[in-house]
């Protein structure tokens, strides 16, 4: 018999002197791991909420069902291979979890649970859906995440009061005709899967308000999409989407839209109709300019075009409205940003005052560090000013040279810690590289060591 912390029994004895309805095992609550269940637990017949999470068990007896009460089994977090058919006889139970286990197939008995609502089976090792769960009629929330099914059977039919249903994390290829015969769908995540096409009678799900289909292999959409009137939130980032269908359009009360990490290299004019939209996501795509037409878009908040190499941003975009949050990433083309953004723009994460506006971000001083006050921003200004043309405005020391290395320094108050900077001149191209390197180097054949992770330059010569 395994050992029982004295915490946890006294737990017990509480909760059976009390007739208490709810005893809460897990870890967060006691801090120890069971490996066993005491067997104390199953004369709680009174129990109708029980919590076994984040411990290590490997088996639960099959005296659980002695617990005829419980309406919620929390198993998750536990090393779990099976569950036994006593779980079947529980007949009030209606919310189980069992995420987080090594679970490969369920017991038949779970059919009998006629009241279950709920039922969590995120990340375990399921390779197929058991036929099982198709028969739990009542069911309105599944989550069969990060497992290994290959393939959804048409009897998942059987569940038609599914209203949340999460497949993501799987290694699905196509979306089954049966999936859009679940008419209550309000919520389905497909992320993470291997995707390559959605068909066009995903118009079936009318109900849905979140589609999540992130991190596939999708080329384009159906028009058909543009019939899932009630969306809210459409998840498309992570595809290879060069376009989206004009039908997007009649998504009237979609609010968020996420396009990241795609192969736009315009922004779609019908995303600029969707005049709901709060929160707009194209980061990581190849955009090189934005519409001024995204002005249409008036209770948008979050705008983000990081990682994109677009040049300038249009120079009344707007101007006659609130602008949301801007997000972008500093590059060698992007030029000015308009004044009237300011205070909205905010470049590599950091919010841009008036100072820096209006101006080309070539022509950024290196001397507006020292008088710049604030960290992140000064961090901000070395990264687009860049350390050569700072070595240059702000008269950098020579502290050591080392064949065509030059150790600088410089003493001006430029970041929290002094600058020493290492330029280099490459000898077939005779371009001048600056990096940053530790304070402590005081040396050129020092720094030349660490830029090149601890390999002495003669070693570093001879291996090249």
């Amino acid at each position: 018999m395994s050992y029982i912390p004295p915490p946890i029994k006294a737990r017990i004895r509480e909760a059976k002197e009390k007739q208490q309805r709810t005893l809460d095992l897990s870890y967060v609550a006691t801090s120890y791991q069971l490996e066993t269940i005491p067997i104390d637990v199953f004369e709680l017949e009174q129990l109708e909420q029980l919590n076994l999470s984040d411990n290590q068990l490997t088996n639960v007896p099959e005296s659980l069902d002695n617990l005829a009460n419980l309406t919620w089994l929390d198993l998750r977090y536990n090393q779990l291979r099976s569950i036994p058919e006593s779980l079947g006889n529980l007949a009030n139970l209606n919310k189980l979890y069992l995420s987080d286990n090594q679970l490969k197939t369920l017991p038949e008995s779970i059919t009998k649970l006629a009241h279950l609502i709920w039922l969590d089976l995120n990340s375990n090792q399921l390779k197929t859906l058991p036929e099982s769960i198709t028969k739990l009629a009542h069911l309105i929330w599944l989550d069969l995440s990060d497992n290994q099914l290959t393939h959804i059977p048409e009897s998942i039919t059987k569940l038609a009061n599914l209203t949340w249903l999460d497949l993501s994390s799987n290694q699905l290829k196509t979306i089954p005709e049966s999936l859009t015969k679940l008419a209550k769908l309000t919520v389905l995540n497909l992320s993470f899967n291997q995707l390559k096409t959605v068909s066009e009678s995903i118009n079936k799900l009318d109900n849905l308000t979140w589609l999540k289909l992130s991190d596939n292999q999708l080329i384009n959409l159906p028009e058909s999409l543009g019939e899932l009137v009630n969306l809210t939130w459409l998840d498309l980032n992570d595809n290879q989407l060069k376009s989206v269908p004009e039908s997007i359009t009649r998504l009237d009360k979609l609010t968020r839209l996420d396009l990241e990490s795609n192969e736009l290299t315009i922004v779609p004019e019908a995303i600029t109709k969707l005049v709901n939209l709060s929160c707009l996501k194209l980061s990581d795509n190849q955009l090189t300019s934005v519409p001024e037409s995204l002005d249409n878009l008036v209770n948008l908040s979050e705008l983000n075009l990081e990682n994109n190499p677009i040049r300038r941003l249009p120079e009344k975009i707007f101007q006659d409205s609130d602008a949301p949050e801007i997000y972008l990433t500093d590059h060698s083309d992007l030029q000015i940003i308009p004044n009237h953004l300011a205070g909205s723009i905010y470049l590599n994460g950091i919010n841009l005052t008036e100072k820096y506006c209006g101006i080309s971000l070539e022509r950024w001083s290196a001397k507006w560090i020292i008088e710049e006050d604030n960290a992140a921003m000064r961090r901000l200004l070395i990264q687009v000013i860049g350390y050569e043309k700072i070595c240059e405005e702000l008269e950098a020391i020579e502290l050591d040279r080392w064949r065509e290395y030059i150790l600088l320094k410089i003493d001006k108050h430029v970041d929290i810690d002094p600058i020493h900077l290492l330029k280099m001149t490459c000898p077939s191209t005779e371009h001048i590289h600056v990096l940053r390197v530790p304070p402590e180097l005081i040396s050129a054949r020092e720094a030349i060591t660490w830029v090149n992770w601890g390999i002495d330059p003669d070693h570093f010569i001879i291996e090249t």
